[in-house]
């Protein structure tokens, strides 16, 4: 069966939004909306467990996202999940993530409701806890080189190689790091 009507319609076109975005989202009459980083769900649902884990998401600083996370981010946390991360250089504090310390590589996020649970699975190159080395100098610049030493853009997300980073400081000062991105 073909509904005539859409075939009419067919150059209408809905408007892509953030996951962020819809987070944030009042979706009306019929739906309860969460914190500014869980999804809306159904009125009818908002109590159950396996609901609010399915309704928790991860929101990212911009140009973060979950192949790079280099800054502090946000979880959604309705009430009754609880987050804890793999690594004791993260802090968890309501709906935000703070890097207490470097982590570059694998960071898995666990949220836990009644007997339910979902891990979400980040690569991290957060060299600093806050954006900042433990001094507190901010990283301002980065300029990649391949191990052969030619200067290279800065990598893709996904790919996967070594390269030499040289930092650059907000006061100035410079630092060559090897690192996996």
């Amino acid at each position: 069966y073909l509904d005539e009507n859409l075939v009419e319609n067919k150059d209408v076109t809905g408007t892509s939004i953030s996951s962020a975005e819809l987070a944030k989202l009042d979706l009306g009459e019929g739906w309860v909306a969460g914190d500014d980083y869980t999804y809306p769900m159904l009125s009818g649902l908002s109590d159950i467990d396996v609901a609010k884990i399915n309704a928790v998401t991860v929101v990212f600083e911009e140009g973060d996202n979950a192949s790079r996370v280099t800054k502090d981010f946000y979880v959604g946390a309705p009430e009754g999940v609880t987050w804890t991360a793999d690594n004791a250089n993260v802090s968890i504090e309501g709906n935000n993530v703070h890097f207490t310390g470097a982590i570059i590589g694998t960071l898995t996020l666990t949220a836990t409701c009644g007997d339910y649970s979902i891990e979400k699975v980040l690569t991290c190159d957060a060299t600093t806890g806050v954006n900042a080395i433990g001094d507190g100098k901010v990283v301002v610049n980065e300029e990649f080189y391949n191990v052969s030493g030619a200067k290279v853009a800065e990598p893709e997300n996904g790919e996967k190689a070594v390269y030499i980073v040289v930092k650059t400081y907000d006061d100035g000062t410079t630092a060559t790091v090897k690192e996996v991105r």
